[in-house]
């Protein structure tokens, strides 16, 4: 069978100055409001009635099913969520996404439990998180006994850091990736098994060139890195996902092969000023030998795409399909040659 590229997914920080005393949002100094609050809720437990029974413990691969997953299983008031929660705050609780955020957002949000503000800002105060980011939260929760928002209360709704930023939207482009994953793999079951075989290798070479357009050849000099890998992963998973759907949709753009190679003329001489810059670095963290590096394996990339195009769409000329996919790689590299 063949597996959808893997890629990854982010989220943008909302931060919220004011802290909490006595359950009113006030403009001060927050240094003793905030572990006041959390000595206050320190000691709620969790009802008895949303425990694990003894005998419904679950297994570590129980808890790895979608089934268990809070963003597939959350509207479903899944007793399966609650219950593997537990199980990895006692045992391990250092996943960003782990047992104390997930019982958070449950108790927040009333989602299969009856909703619990106190409980949620109790395990809110667990959270291994910044200070400032801890005060947002809290704020965040202390604003919910207030009035009930638009949205569902979530972990990354209140996040001030870089790092942050890549975990949540790690988080949201893996929901992303379910739905698109779904209707892609739709397209390809569709086809005879031939296609799907030589499909599996266009997609490896596709792999190694997103994954080295990414790492390679993204700015990482900012506290957002994470972030922008996995978007530039993402925005180039969709451009492979949509030049399939394109060409069986017969939606493709039709090149003579003039314009292949008024392109390829144009891709030289993008590298020849690429490769001639004097300083080795050409945008931040990225160096004329990640860019060389990239090519090569966008070289093999291309390739396979004229490969593949032979079989699966044999009615659409090879200096056409070049021509499309050098097209989009002269768009990449013309970022760098300004």
């Amino acid at each position: 069978m063949v597996t959808p590229i893997q890629i990854f997914k982010f989220a943008i920080p909302v931060l919220i100055v004011g802290f909490i005393s006595n359950g009113i949002v006030q403009a001060q100094n927050p240094s003793d409001e905030v572990p006041a609050l959390c000595k206050q809720v320190g000691q709620l437990e969790i009802p008895k009635t949303d425990q694990t029974p003894k005998d419904k413990e679950l297994s570590i691969e129980a808890c790895k099913s979608d089934d268990a997953d809070f963003d597939q299983a959350k509207d479903k008031g899944s007793t399966l969520v609650r219950y593997c929660a537990m199980k990895q705050k006692k045992s391990d609780d250092s996943a960003v996404f782990g047992g104390s955020s997930t019982l958070m957002m449950l108790y927040a949000n009333g989602f299969g439990v009856q909703k619990n503000i106190p409980l949620a800002e109790k395990f809110a105060c667990g959270l291994q998180t910044a200070p400032t980011e801890m005060e947002s939260r809290l704020q965040h929760l202390e604003n919910l006994k207030i009035k009930v928002g638009s949205v569902p209360f979530d972990i990354c709704d209140d996040i001030t850091s870089g790092l942050m930023m890549g975990h949540c939207e790690a988080r949201r482009e893996a929901l992303k990736k379910k739905t698109r994953d779904a209707k892609f793999m739709a397209i390809v079951a569709r086809w005879p098994q031939p296609h799907r075989n030589a499909f599996a290798k266009l997609q490896a070479a596709s792999k190694a060139f997103i994954q080295a357009r990414a790492n390679d050849e993204v700015d990482l000099s900012g506290t957002a890195r994470s972030m922008l890998i996995i978007q530039e992963e993402s925005i180039q998973e969709r451009d492979f996902i949509q030049s399939v759907e394109a060409f069986e949709q017969k939606k493709d753009n039709r090149y003579a092969s003039q314009v292949l190679f008024q392109e390829n003329k144009k891709m030289s001489q993008l590298l020849k000023r690429i490769r001639e810059t004097k300083d080795e670095t050409i945008r931040g963290t990225v160096t004329n030998a990640q860019i060389v590096t990239t090519q090569e394996k966008w070289t093999k990339y291309l390739d396979a795409w004229i490969e593949f195009a032979k079989l699966r769409y044999p009615s659409v000329a090879s200096d056409s399909v070049a021509a499309w996919f050098t097209k989009k790689r002269n768009h990449m590299l013309s970022s760098f040659s300004n």
